[in-house]
Parts: C-alpha cells; sequence; structure tokens
C-alpha cells in the first residue's frame, strides 16, 4: 500500500506543463526550437474548442451538448460583456465550434449524430450538414479556411471537408486510437523557415509505451512510468500521417514522495522516500503557439495510494472502473480480482490478504 502527502491536487496543472515541455522539446516537426525566431507567422495557427469567435471580436458562439444546440452571444463593449441573441438547432451532442477566417460559416461537430453542422454566420441558418466517421470530437481549420479537419474518436480517422463545397474531401487513417484534439499549424514564416503545413492530433487515452521499453507488461503495467501518451503528425498537403511523437513520463514529478509501494508490496513504514512519476493521460487538446505546442493532460500515477480509493469507497471505485471498462473496452480499466473481492465484501482497500 501507498501513502502520499497532501497537495496532490497540484499534478494536474504540473502534468500539463511537464509533459506539453516534454513534447515541444523533442519534436523537430514543429520547426527549429533551439535557434532564436523573432518572426510571427503571416497565418495563425488554430485549435479545436468548444467555443469560437469571429475574427471581428464581435460573436462568440458555443456548444451546448445537453441540448443539442449552439448558443451565440455578441460581445457588447464597454464594459465589455456578453449578450446572448441566438441559439441554433444543430446535431446531437455537439462538441466542437470553428469559424471560418472571413467569418462567412459556422462549424460544428455532432458527436452522437456523426456529423458536420454547416451554418450561415450572418443568418444562422444551417445550410448543410455532412456527414462523416463516429463520433466526431475536434475540428480546426485550416489557417486559410479552405479545408477542416475532423477527429473522429470511436472510428480512429481523420475527416478533410472542403469548406468550398462543405463536401467530404477525404478520410485519413492510421492516426491511432481515440483521436481526440486537433491543432493546424500556421502556414508560412516571414524568416524563411519551414512553411509547411501539419496537423497535430491527440490520442486521448495513453498507451503502453514503445517497443524499446524491456520490460515485459506484467512488469511495466499499472507503474507510475508505464504508459506514454501520443500526438499524430500529419502533413495537411498530402494528408497523409507523417509521424506518431511519444510523450515520455515523468519519472519524478517534483516534490511529491510517497510512503510504501503498492506495486512493490512495500508497507507503510512512517517515512515518505519514494519518488512518484507518472505519464501523460486524456489529452482532450493541443494549442500551438510559434514552434511550440501544449497539451493540458491529466498526470496519471496508478501506483496507490490506496487511501484515497478508500475515502471513496471500494464498490464506488469498482462501479466507476466497470462503467469506464464497458463503455472504452480497454483492459486497464477492468476491475481486478483482488478489487472485486473488497467490493463485495464491504471491506478496507488497506484491510490485508488472509
Amino acid at each position: 500500500m501507498q501513502r502520499r502527502r497532501k497537495g496532490w491536487g497540484l499534478i494536474l496543472v504540473l502534468g500539463a506543463v511537464c509533459a506539453g515541455g516534454l513534447w515541444g522539446a523533442a519534436d523537430p516537426w514543429l520547426g527549429h526550437l533551439f535557434r532564436a525566431v523573432t518572426a510571427q507567422p503571416v497565418t495563425s495557427s488554430t485549435h479545436s474548442s468548444p467555443i469560437a469567435i469571429t475574427s471581428d471580436n464581435k460573436f462568440v458562439w458555443s456548444a451546448n451538448p445537453d441540448n443539442n444546440s449552439v448558443s451565440v452571444f455578441e460581445v457588447i463593449p464597454p464594459p465589455t460583456e456578453l449578450q446572448k441573441v441566438a441559439e441554433v438547432p444543430v446535431g446531437t451532442e455537439p462538441w466542437c465550434v470553428a469559424i471560418t477566417p472571413d467569418n462567412a460559416k459556422v462549424y460544428v461537430t455532432n458527436q452522437v449524430s456523426g456529423t458536420v453542422s454547416v451554418i450561415n454566420q450572418a443568418t444562422r441558418a444551417v445550410l448543410k450538414t455532412v456527414k462523416v466517421g463516429t463520433e466526431p470530437f475536434g475540428c480546426a481549420l485550416t489557417p486559410d479556411g479552405s479545408r477542416l479537419y475532423v477527429t473522429n474518436i470511436s472510428s480512429d480517422n481523420v475527416s478533410v471537408i472542403d469548406t468550398a463545397t462543405d463536401t467530404l474531401l477525404t478520410t485519413i487513417q492510421n492516426v491511432g486510437p481515440r483521436p481526440r484534439g486537433i491543432a493546424i499549424t500556421g502556414d508560412g514564416l516571414t524568416d524563411g523557415l519551414t512553411g509547411e503545413l501539419k496537423v497535430y492530433v491527440t490520442q486521448f487515452l495513453s498507451e503502453r509505451p514503445a517497443d524499446n521499453d524491456p520490460r515485459p507488461l506484467t512488469q511495466s503495467e499499472g507503474r507510475d512510468d508505464g504508459r506514454v501518451g501520443r500526438v499524430t503528425v500529419i502533413d495537411a498537403t498530402l494528408n497523409q500521417v507523417i509521424k506518431t511523437i511519444v510523450l515520455n513520463p515523468l519519472a519524478n514529478v517534483g516534490g511529491f514522495l510517497s510512503d510504501g509501494s503498492t506495486l512493490d508490496r512495500e508497507p507503510l513504514t512512517g517515512v515518505f522516500d519514494n519518488v512518484t512519476g507518472a505519464f501523460p493521460n486524456l489529452l482532450e487538446s493541443i494549442v500551438i503557439k510559434g514552434t511550440l505546442a501544449y497539451l493540458p493532460n491529466t498526470c496519471s500515477s496508478p501506483n496507490g495510494p490506496f487511501r484515497f480509493g478508500d475515502v471513496v469507497g471500494p464498490d464506488r471505485v469498482y462501479k466507476v472502473l466497470s462503467s469506464m471498462y464497458r463503455i472504452y473496452g480497454d483492459p486497464r480499466y477492468r476491475p481486478n480480482i483482488w478489487l472485486t473481492r473488497r467490493a463485495k465484501l464491504g471491506v478496507s482497500l488497506l484491510t490485508p490478504e488472509t
């Protein structure tokens, strides 16, 4: 069993900073990270979000997955405030909103419907509904607004829509499991650096480590460094996957020492001397700023501590994991015999085996 000092909640913030930093420092595909770049992009990068603002900063569009609509707010200065002016019905469970640079059209992904709604930004009328993959989530327009890229989390692919005709241009395969957040680089840097257009797609759930991890799964699974995050890179000219970036775990999150180790069967001693690591998980979104990409995520440290599970209750932990396993089908969420027995008997997770 394992016990950690108070202050655990800060790991979520540290995870967002550390994982994004690790990726940006290790990824040469975003540009020359270690040379000074003072030029500004001619066109800004874009990224997926449930909220979008028109380029003139006059209107805010927001997805409402609870009632299958998008709300439109007018920005009223001064003092700046938002006034709701419309609510547009779309498909079932809208999640992402993107607005073309000329503010002519708004695109909304509908997760349950498997569609993208195309809306006239001025009249707020739905112009067309485009069928895409299964459970479309994130969406981002190329900086010139000519194409919309959509991540489909249950069909494991990315749809590309031609915004001139609002038709499906192509579907990109082999993007990895459960693609979620998406960002597209700004095209053209005035200092002569590469202006290639690339699409970055997060794989939502952490995955088992790469083949170079010498440990068998029986030793790595459940460890704080037992999994990695992954981001897929797509060439937007060829619409092909060109690279997968691995987000390695942190060996030490800093300042979080534990008493005991669950996996190593180290009992509580009252001495906090075990280093806590973490791997990036739940990669919901990605944002590009210059030559760096930032990924908010959860720093997962699965190696204990049991005392947190006892606060929630073994039965509730069992039910949550069972539901996640049923929904996602990922074996990491399947409750093991040890937890199942304690949940059924209603005993503490700290109860030793007899």
